[in-house]
């Protein structure tokens, strides 16, 4: 293992932005509990597709980080295939958005990942 900085993110991080209905989309920070989206998102007939047994204690920061799955992946799919998007901050402190028609410059870190 090398360095590495340990984040609470829960702590303060734990905001649910927006569920936008009819593009069936949220965007959340990463210290919200899977659990807690799926309440927010429920009213509309909407939740986060995977289904994990850790709902009630899973943030889904961490559940991108792992690609979290459950037992039933076959029908819901895992984290990957419910993410559209990502905002993120680098190791190198530089700020990142990574997303399917994201452009990054070539000699960054982000361009490197």
């Amino acid at each position: 293992m090398g360095h590495a900085v340990v984040m609470d993110l829960p702590r303060h991080l734990n905001a649910i932005v927006d569920i936008d209905v009819e593009r069936r989309r949220a965007r959340v920070q990463p210290g919200v509990v899977q659990e807690q989206l799926n309440r927010a998102a429920a009213p509309h007939g909407l939740m986060f597709g995977p289904d994990t047994s850790t709902a009630d204690r899973a943030n889904l920061g961490g559940m991108i980080g792992n690609n979290s799955a459950g037992s039933h992946s076959l029908r819901y799919g895992m984290t990957i295939d419910h993410v559209l998007g990502l905002e993120v901050v680098l190791s190198d402190g530089s700020r990142a958005r990574f997303e399917p028609t994201a452009e990054v410059r070539a000699g960054t870190l982000a361009g490197a990942l």
